[in-house]
């Protein structure tokens, strides 16, 4: 048993250092079999899952001449168990929808299934020792072709080892592909990155159409924390801590983008990095796909580094030497392509809340933005941040803008815009409309916008932002939208007709959206969510402060019931299928916009209504409170559910801890009435 770890152990430190990491990562893309031997009574356990196969064959798998893992090849069974209570519901529901075999009772949840095959890739697994047999390169190449098949939607195995040979390889970790009988299965435990033990199941499409009809997507089953608690983010490897963005675009929709990032490795030396950065944008032919091409990584030295960027997204960065803890390190990354996409040819283009960038891991981002943008006429751009100039270069329209605090999330967009601006309240309101000037629809918008920069601070405190960018979406095809990402509101089309009567009416009359997303200057740029499963900490926090908003206007306690009742009659539906927790998870193929309800039934509608549940119960001034310590207390930081609890805990010196183990934790509804 030691010999064989021993072996392994020594492969992924030294093999590491022999290559460089695009080199590292093509040779386990190019793994083979080695000898194969006959297995009989196989059980093999790795965390919560056990692999069991009474008679078959084993095989070494190498990348190079260096053994990587075991591939067992014959009847046998898997056995995953998860202990995470959170999950269970999540569990159900998936499970149920996808046909999974599974047992589920108080306190666990099983999952069981036949196998003909699985490949165990990692370190710490047993010498098999039978008897010489015939080769399993026919078996091995078939179930490698099979997993091959996701490898688009999930995250690459050869960039996960890569990194874990280079920055951590005397941690466990295993990989198991599982061709069972009802699904592939693909069981991660990793004690090196994520701290975390997973099992997704991988399925074909629903309707098998189109050029992806025989890919496989995964279906989220488990994931269970690694020596620290399921409710608390792993620690972060290191920090993004600002970003410098220099974008030149064109009207053929090609650009190129420079972007330098600082980042702060914490607690032990960095010597690898691993990113999320888009390469394709996916369309409906081949022909018409879009590309980010990575041209070089460099350093603040201005060494070329060696890279992999591959086709699921991923990005792994070796560096030139180690970094030590706490010393921060820039990196240049210099990127090309078609990728400024304009749906149908249309006038505009962005780029939102999504990797254009090299991104880390959620918990990792906290970074100032500065950027230089600039766009061939006769496109006007925004981007994030208080606007530093806007003038005229040649053929190019340029904005420099800058954000001094930490945040998550910011944006780019162009296109035929038109804009005006004006100081209110000691915020610059700048709202853009589309193709044409809109003098009504930019003085009622700026008006709404003024009255929630009025409001917000009486139970919020000082606005996050010295500007903020009101930008009209085209609503066509995606009606009653909008988003926020940081010092930027996205609102769709319907926001910008003229409307008729006071303030209130036409804040209601786009259901509260405009409010909820100014919300999130607070929620969501200011304070920050850590992890998906605390996504209502943005959401439900914005939805309840826009209600909050619409109490205080004319219409009052009316506008505030009739949003009450919506959240309690989605969330009630919601909350029969999840938790809160679980909403992110949620995957139904059958029925995808039963899900994507279902999800907003629980993040948006059962979080505010919990937080209405909260406030009947505190009273006023203790709820509001709450709201101005909380947002006081975590101003440019990040927050988890667990410092909500601990908050109001310290606050009012009653545990309620019970309260969100029953209703947010679990799918328990508050019975709250309103006067």
């Amino acid at each position: 048993m030691r010999r064989f770890l021993l072996i392994v152990s020594f492969f992924l430190a030294s093999f590491a250092h022999a290559q460089s990491v695009s080199d590292l990562v093509a040779s386990y893309d190019a793994m083979r079999l080695g000898e194969t031997r006959t297995a009989s009574n196989v059980s093999i356990t790795v965390g919560h899952a056990t692999y069991t196969m009474p008679s078959g064959t084993a095989s070494i798998v190498l990348a190079g001449d260096k053994p990587i893992g075991l591939f067992l090849s014959g009847a046998g069974t898997f056995r995953y168990e998860t202990t995470n209570k959170d999950e269970l519901s999540g569990i159900r529901y998936n499970t149920k929808n996808n046909d999974i075999n599974v047992s589920i009772s108080a306190d666990k949840a099983v999952v069981e299934d036949s196998f003909t095959s699985v490949f165990l890739w990692g370190n710490g697994l047993p010498e098999i020792t039978g008897a010489a047999a015939a080769s399993a390169t026919a078996a091995f190449a078939g179930h490698r072709e099979l997993f091959e098949r996701s490898k688009l939607f999930t995250s690459s195995p050869s960039h996960a080892f890569a990194y874990h040979a280079l920055d951590n390889p005397q941690a466990r970790m295993v990989r198991a592909e599982v061709n069972g009988k009802s699904f592939p299965f693909v069981h991660r435990y990793d004690d090196s990155q994520a701290h975390s033990e997973s099992l997704v199941a991988l399925r074909k499409p629903q309707v098998r159409q189109g050029r992806f009809r025989d890919a496989l997507f995964a279906i989220p089953l488990s994931e269970q924390a690694i020596g620290r608690s399921n409710r608390d983010a792993p620690a972060a490897r290191q920090l993004l801590t600002d970003v410098d963005v220099n974008l030149t675009a064109k009207m053929d929709e090609t650009g190129t983008l420079a972007v330098t990032e600082t980042i702060v490795p914490q607690k032990r030396p960095v010597k690898v990095l691993r990113f999320d950065l888009y390469k394709n944008i996916f369309l409906e032919s081949e022909s018409r796909d879009r590309h980010y091409n990575l041209r070089s990584v460099t350093d603040d030295q201005g060494r070329k580094l060696s890279f992999d960027h591959d086709d699921a997204d991923e990005l792994i960065v070796e560096l030139a030497e180690a970094v030590p803890a706490g010393k921060p390190l820039k990196l240049k990354f210099e990127i090309d392509g078609n990728f400024l996409y304009r749906p149908d040819k249309t006038n505009t283009w962005e780029l939102g809340i999504e990797p254009w960038f090299p991104w880390l891991d959620q918990h990792e981002l906290a970074y100032r933005f500065h950027s230089v943008i600039k766009v061939e006429k006769p496109f006007t751009v925004f981007a994030s941040g208080k606007e530093l100039r806007r003038a005229e270069e040649g053929n190019y329209n340029l904005i420099e803008t800058k954000i001094d605090n930490p945040v998550s999330w910011v944006a780019v967009l162009a296109g035929r815009y038109e804009f005006s601006q004006e100081v209110r309240k000691g915020v610059m309101i700048r709202v853009a409309s589309f193709i044409s000037k809109n003098e009504t629809a930019y003085k009622k918008i700026r008006d709404v916008a003024e009255a929630a920069i009025d409001y917000y601070p009486f139970f919020l405190g000082p606005f996050p932002f010295d500007e903020i960018t009101v930008i009209e979406k085209n609503s066509e095809g995606n009606f009653a939208y909008g988003q926020a990402p940081a010092g930027i509101v996205f609102i769709t089309s319907e926001a910008f007709k003229p409307m008729h009567r006071d303030l209130n009416m036409w804040v209601g009359g786009v259901n509260s959206r405009f409010a909820h997303e100014i919300a999130h200057m607070y929620f969501g740029s200011a304070v920050r969510n850590t992890m998906s499963q605390d996504q209502w900490l943005d959401e439900a926090f914005a939805e309840y402060s826009a209600a909050l908003f619409l109490k205080a206007g004319k219409n009052g306690q009316g506008d505030y019931q009739r949003e009450f009742i919506h959240w309690k009659d989605d969330a009630k539906l919601a909350a029969e299928h999840a938790s809160i927790p679980m909403a992110n998870r949620l995957r139904n193929p059958g029925d995808g916009f039963g899900a994507a309800l279902t999800r907003q039934g629980l993040i948006y509608a059962k979080g505010a209504y919990l937080l209405a549940a909260l406030h009947k119960e505190l009273g006023d001034q203790m709820f509001l409170t709450f709201l101005k310590s909380y947002q006081k207390s975590f101003r440019w930081k990040q927050a988890t559910t667990k410092d909500v609890i601990d908050l109001l805990t310290f606050l009012t010196k009653k545990d309620y801890a019970p309260f969100f183990e029953q209703y947010y934790y679990g799918t328990a509804m508050p019975d709250v009435k309103l006067k």
